[in-house]
């Protein structure tokens, strides 16, 4: 599925690592056809079933990565400070399970060599050696179980080191501990550079019309240079919008009266989020 990686990117002042390269880097690894170099990779084009990865930039996690098959979360290396990921692995839902990401007991650094790589194994094992016979149980979680942790750690660098990249995979570092807590999406917040601000905006339980897909896209066009940016919670947020337009922004008609679309909704509104594969579904959820 689409690659997940910080909304925030490149515009926050708590991030630990800008998602944006990585992902566009990961989207090319499964969708690109390196002989062709158009868009079908045939060497993926077969997997067991699903596969969802994500990437985290900061502490907030806006990416989810503990209900992703892979999930990349920032963390610098305890003794040399560098900057990396522990990997999570094996996060999925559906009707007869329900399993948050584990420990991979794994450490990489942030850049885009080692991320692709130890994406690309992941991907190698997985796609050969996951159940097909069963539906349920064709997710990496499943597979990483059948292993043991230890086992498929141990699989994946053999897999990483048969690439002969010069990727090292080292162990799970110690994550940060001091206090913090996760920021608001919707919403006015400034941004850290001087005079500009991001505005997240409500998308009820994530379904739009044509008519607010127009909305939007005119907001953009006026308000923060044609640029959208999606979040997990399937909302919208507008970046780099000038401070001196901001009131201008909350009051437009898109935003208010009858308008679906809200900058400051409820909390229960505001945190309804919709399955994105069926009307009704019973995994969708409130957090």
């Amino acid at each position: 599925r689409n690659m997940v990686g910080s909304p925030l990117a490149g515009i926050d002042d708590k991030e630990l690592v800008d998602t944006r390269e990585l992902c566009n880097a990961l989207n090319d690894l499964v969708s690109l056809d390196p002989v062709t170099e158009t868009r079908g990779n045939p060497m993926w084009g077969n997997l067991p079933r699903k596969f969802n990865i994500a990437v985290s930039g900061s502490r907030d996690d806006y990416a989810h990565t503990h209900i992703n098959d892979i999930g990349l979360q920032p963390c610098p290396h305890a003794e040399t400070g560098e900057m990396g990921f522990n990997v999570a692995l094996g996060g999925f839902m559906s009707i007869k399970r329900v399993a948050e990401s584990i420990d991979g007991k794994m450490w990489i650094p942030a850049d885009r060599n080692s991320v692709v790589t130890l994406c690309e194994a992941i991907l190698r094992i997985f796609r050969d050696e996951s159940e097909r016979k069963d539906r349920q149980k064709a997710r990496l979680m499943w597979l990483v179980e059948k292993y043991g942790v230890d086992d498929f750690k141990a699989a994946v660098i053999k897999e990483v080191e048969s690439y002969d990249r010069g990727v090292k995979i080292q162990d799970t570092q110690p994550a940060p501990s001091e206090p913090f807590e996760r920021r608001e999406l919707i919403g006015v917040h400034p941004q850290p550079e001087e005079g500009k601000s991001r505005v997240g905006i409500l998308v009820p339980a994530g379904r739009l019309s044509v008519k607010e897909c127009r909305e939007i896209a005119d907001l953009a066009d006026t308000y923060s240079d044609g640029e959208v940016r999606l979040t997990v919670e399937q909302n919208i947020i507008l970046p780099n919008v000038d401070n001196d337009k901001v009131d201008a922004l909350l009051a437009e008609p898109h935003l208010n009266g009858n308008s679906r679309l809200k900058v400051n909704p409820g909390m229960i509104e505001g945190n309804l989020v919709s399955c994105t594969g069926a009307q009704f579904c019973g995994l969708a959820l409130i957090e």
